[in-house]
């Protein structure tokens, strides 16, 4: 009888946990989807920032430096 208390108490306390895991998994994609969701519908063909914000670092390499900072 105690032990199957236990073992009750112990997968409510797992189940409940698998539903925590889920509602934070489902909050991460929907804020990840909600902020990239103007650059991944955008048409554009450049993205421009103002100066010292925080950019990809991984596309930084597909422009050469000097087209970056070409004139015209």
């Amino acid at each position: 009888m105690h032990d199957t208390a236990r073992f009750a108490v112990t997968l409510t306390g797992i189940g409940f946990a698998l539903v925590l895991i889920a509602i934070q998994f489902g909050l991460f994609l929907g804020f990840t989807t909600a902020t990239s969701n103007n650059i991944d519908h955008s048409k554009a063909d450049l993205w421009m920032v103002f100066p010292g914000v925080a950019v990809n670092v991984e596309e930084e390499d597909r422009v050469a430096r000097q087209e970056k900072y070409k004139d015209g």
